[in-house]
């Protein structure tokens, strides 16, 4: 069995796949958004401590590891793989990861034929800070109103103003935020 960007999965929802497999291999990067866990590391440690697991069972805490995370501690050094060769984005993008979050480690292996060219004038990748507060609507995730308004403002700026007929990520953890800017 196969487990691609297990610093995303937790381990519950892993274990029943885990216990059928003869063999596993457990894919991810430590520098990724881990899962979102609906219980807070207080809670988590409280089960944790009411079923006297701590001790035996610390390492697989809920809400603050993922199934990748557990993977590393329990596989040998020999028989961790790095990957260090990136294939999906230009280097102006993966560029910032890279400097905060990979030492400068990655190589861009991107093949820029296949990439569509950015509007003219444009940065691949830039920060916007945009203050507002967050709303958790009652069927879960986040909404902060003010980012979503500021993306889609962006957007349109860019598509339409622009005339640009490429594609462009918006990247958000919460699906509630992510269907928000669809909708609008």
């Amino acid at each position: 069995m196969v487990i691609d960007e297990a610093s995303q999965c937790d381990i519950p929802s892993a274990l029943p796949l885990l216990y059928r497999a003869k063999h596993a291999v457990i894919i991810g990067d430590p520098n990724q958004l881990k899962h979102i866990s609906g219980i807070s590391p207080r809670q988590d440690r409280a089960l944790l401590e009411q079923h006297d697991l701590v001790r035996e069972r610390g390492a697989w805490s809920y809400s603050t590891t993922s199934l990748f995370d557990l993977a590393t501690t329990l596989a040998r050094s020999a028989d961790i793989v790095v990957l260090r060769d990136h294939h999906r984005s230009h280097a102006d993008i993966i560029g910032f990861s890279n400097e905060h979050f990979y030492e400068g480690k990655l190589r861009v292996a991107t093949k820029y034929p296949l990439l569509k060219p950015r509007p003219h004038g444009y940065p691949a990748i830039r920060w916007i800070d945009v203050r507002g507060e967050v709303r958790r609507p009652s069927e879960g995730g986040a909404i902060n109103r003010v980012e979503v308004d500021k993306i889609v403002s962006e957007l349109r700026r860019i598509a339409i103003e622009n005339r640009y007929k490429g594609t462009i990520g918006v990247v958000s953890p919460f699906r509630a935020q992510a269907n928000a800017i669809r909708r609008q």
